[in-house]
C-alpha cells in the first residue's frame, strides 16, 4: 500500500529543504541564511506536494476501483459462459 499523500509531501519536502539549506550553505552565506532558505523551501514546496499527491492518490484510487469493477465482470462473464 502507498504512503498517504501527507506522510509523502512531508518526506520529500525535508529533503529538499536540506538541499536548498545545504546548497545556499555552500554559498558562503551565514547558517541564519541558510536556516532561513530552508524554511522558505519548506513552506513553499510542502503545500504544492501535498496538493499534487493528493490529487494524484485521488485519481489512482478512481482508475483502481474502475479496474477492479471491469476485472469482476469480466470474471462473472466468465464464470456464466457454459
Amino acid at each position: 500500500m502507498l504512503q498517504s499523500p501527507f506522510k509523502r509531501a512531508l518526506r520529500n519536502s525535508l529533503l529538499i529543504m536540506f538541499i536548498v539549506g545545504l546548497a545556499v550553505h555552500l554559498q558562503g552565506t551565514t547558517v541564519a541564511a541558510s536556516i532561513m532558505s530552508m524554511i522558505y523551501s519548506l513552506i513553499i514546496v510542502f503545500p504544492i506536494l501535498w496538493i499534487t499527491y493528493r490529487y494524484t492518490h485521488q485519481i489512482r484510487e478512481k482508475y483502481e476501483a474502475e479496474r477492479q469493477a471491469e476485472e469482476r465482470r469480466q470474471s462473472d462473464n466468465t464464470n456464466e459462459a457454459p
